[in-house]
């Protein structure tokens, strides 16, 4: 009796998964519109008299299409081998550059409220002498009407990320892990300069969990 191979059926599985999991994690974010193609521009026919000796074609300069350079969706410095830092908010796993990070502090419940601050800022705390703004981490990720299921007050943050900056926090129920990926572990988002979700990175694909940039998903950064 044959025996049958699964490889490439368990294969497709896991693209389909990774598929449902990037349109899921971003079915607020519009599609990347498609470059048109160049039209080439309509030629008048040519008559042309026939001699002994015939010059060589002439090409207008402006009928010339060059090909668009292809853009790299890594960035240059994740073109080699980097450390992310894993951590989870719920039953959602994120990742981030480790050069994103400063350090990882305790979550201290009770914050420092600013008046008329957004919902996404949970307050000021103050670390080492400095003030740091906490991000509501699910919020910003996940959108204020899919979290409200999770009572914060009952269930708070365990954990916050310090940027790289020093400036800004983002609290996560906890800290996991630092993995070593290669640049081929994530499928890479091509950049959408000044679209939706800049934040997002990628997707690590044996995890099936997103990569973020913590400094785009600051939504202040002065």
């Amino acid at each position: 009796m044959r025996a049958t191979n699964h490889a490439p059926v368990a294969l497709v599985h896991h693209e389909l998964a990774l598929d449902a999991y990037l349109q899921a994690l971003l079915a607020s974010v519009p599609d990347e519109e498609e470059e048109p193609l160049a039209a080439a521009a309509a030629a008048e026919p040519v008559v042309e008299t026939i001699i002994e000796v015939k010059p060589p074609p002439v090409v207008a300069e402006s009928a010339i299409i060059l090909p668009e350079p292809v853009v790299n969706p890594v960035p240059a410095i994740y073109q080699k081998e980097f450390h992310a830092l894993f951590f989870r908010i719920g039953e959602i796993t994120l990742a981030t550059p480790v050069t994103e990070v400063r350090r990882i502090v305790e979550y201290c419940t009770t914050t420092t409220a600013l008046p008329n601050q957004p919902s996404w800022l949970l307050g000021l705390v103050e670390n080492q002498g400095e003030k740091i703004g906490v991000m509501h981490t699910a919020e910003l990720v996940l959108g204020r009407e899919n979290i409200q299921r999770r009572d914060f007050g009952a269930r708070p943050y365990r954990q916050i990320i310090i940027t790289r900056q020093g400036r800004f926090g983002f609290a996560c129920d906890e800290v996991l892990e630092m993995v070593k990926l290669k640049p081929e572990d994530v499928r890479w988002r091509h950049p959408q300069p000044g679209g939706r979700a800049a934040w997002l990175m990628g997707t690590v694909s044996e995890r099936l969990c997103a990569l973020v940039d913590l400094n785009e998903l600051t939504p202040i950064r002065r």
